[in-house]
Order: C-alpha cells, then sequence, then structure tokens
C-alpha cells in the first residue's frame, strides 16, 4: 500500500479495487490492520490529546476523511487516486463483509443503540454473522474484560464507536489482542447505523458542510467544539500552511508540529 506524507499526515493513496485485495490478503494470513481517517479538524485535537498524533499515524490504512482535507491534499500538489471518507469506507468494508460472509462486531454507543444497529445491519447485510455487541460506556476497570470479550469472539471487522481519543488509544492499545483482522474506529457511524443519527447526504459532503449538517443534528453537543474547530483551521492549520508552502516555498514541513508550537 502506498502512502504520501501530507506534511507529516500519513495519507493512503490507493485504487478502491486494491482494497479487496488488502483485506483477503489480511484475513487469509490472519493479520490485523487499523483503519483511520486524517481530517483537517483532528490536528485540532492533536493539542489537547498529547500523543494522539503519533498513535493515529501509525496505523495502517489512513484515508482522506471530510472534503475540505481534500482541497487542503489537492491545493497543495497531493493527488489522491481515491477519496474515501471513514463512513463511506466502514459501509464498503460491511459490503465487503457481507460478499465474503464474514462477522462483525460492534463495540460503541448506549447498548439500546448499539442493539438497534445490529438489528438494521443484519436486515441489510443478510450474509454477515453480527456478533453480541459491546456498548461504549464502561467504566476504566472493565477495559480488560472487554478487551477478553472481543478476542473470544473473533471478529473479522471491529467496528469502535467511542470518543477521541478514548477509541484511538484502545486500539492502540489493545489491538494486537483483540483478535480482530480489520479494525475501523468509526465514530458515530453506530448511531447511523442505529438511525439515530443520519449520515451526511452525498451533495452535503461535495459541498464540504458535512460539518454543519452534523451540528444541526446534535446542536448542544457539538456547536461549541465544531465552532472552535472551524476557526482553529481557518485561522490557523491553513495560514500556516500558505506561510511555509508559499511564502517560504517549503515542500516538507510538519503541519502538526507548526500547528502545536504556534
Amino acid at each position: 500500500m502506498e502512502h504520501l506524507n501530507v506534511f507529516g499526515l500519513k495519507v493512503s493513496n490507493f485504487e478502491l479495487k486494491e482494497i479487496d485485495e488488502f483485506f483477503y490478503s489480511t484475513i487469509h494470513n490472519k493479520n490485523s490492520i487499523v483503519l483511520f481517517g486524517h481530517s483537517l479538524g483532528y490536528i485540532t485535537l492533536f493539542k489537547k490529546y498529547p500523543g494522539l498524533y503519533e498513535i493515529t499515524n501509525s496505523f495502517d490504512l489512513l484515508v482522506c476523511d471530510g472534503t475540505q482535507f481534500n482541497w487542503y491534499c489537492y491545493l497543495n500538489g497531493f493527488k489522491l487516486k481515491t477519496v474515501i471518507s471513514i463512513p463511506n469506507i466502514t459501509n464498503y468494508t460491511l459490503e465487503y463483509a457481507n460478499t465474503n460472509r464474514l462477522s462483525v462486531l460492534l463495540f460503541g454507543a448506549k447498548e439500546e443503540i448499539n442493539r438497534k444497529a445490529m438489528e438494521n445491519l443484519q436486515k441489510k447485510y443478510p450474509n454477515i454473522k453480527m456478533l453480541p455487541g459491546i456498548n461504549g460506556y464502561y467504566k476504566q476497570t472493565e477495559e480488560k474484560e472487554i478487551v477478553a470479550r472481543i478476542k473470544h469472539q473473533k471478529p473479522h471487522i471491529l467496528l469502535i464507536g467511542i470518543s477521541t481519543p478514548i477509541k484511538e488509544k484502545f486500539v492502540h492499545t489493545y489491538r494486537a489482542e483483540l483478535s480482530s483482522n480489520i479494525i475501523i474506529p468509526c465514530g458515530g457511524m453506530i448511531d447511523v447505523y442505529s438511525g439515530y443519527a443520519k449520515q451526511s447526504p452525498p451533495w452535503v459532503k461535495k459541498m464540504g458542510f458535512a460539518t454543519p449538517f452534523r451540528i444541526i443534528q446534535e446542536p448542544r453537543r457539538l456547536f461549541i467544539p465544531h465552532t472552535r474547530m472551524i476557526l482553529e483551521i481557518f485561522f490557523k492549520i491553513l495560514p500556516i500552511t500558505f506561510f511555509n508552502r508559499v511564502v517560504l516555498q517549503k515542500k516538507n514541513f510538519n503541519i502538526v508540529f507548526k500547528y502545536l508550537n504556534k
């Protein structure tokens, strides 16, 4: 799998057909891979959560998550063969699981939402073996027990829908123990599969309005943090990039380090 270095961010560059081969090889050889998505918004979290950058950049398949990040890559000369978000590659992975009769485990969301998501996915993908899910509300002391439950069930695909940075740290710490072939920290997709939340329509994503769409669905929880994130992108990340890329004409710099040291 080819990877690009987008100013310090590891981004996988692939044709969509390569994903099937990558999945087959991973499962056939009993390996474990982690799918993740870099976005401009995630850069703002690296200051808040020390170590998150190193964790996420170490994952195996990193997609361009978000229209703004796609524009960012394109305008800075990084040409991606395929642009696919975490929600869409999660959907693609479930279709692959259905075609190949694989097992899937959902870890995250409230118990009733997790259960409803399992029911909906089983109806949509009848060939998938849906394993008993695990809700995402647990105490730190229960973490080892959850790892043991996942390891016992040995899902081909593990979708983790808990908050940042808990899901990333969980995967980084326990991936070798989880006995799962394809692990996707998938954000709020379990809520989407349950029907509790809606995935952004394609035209909304193309216009770059996925974030406002999410804010409208959960304004009380998302308005303040997402507004801060947008301001950080437009008044820090983009100006830092412009200054280094255009004014100083640097081709190689780390946008994360530049941002963190500002």
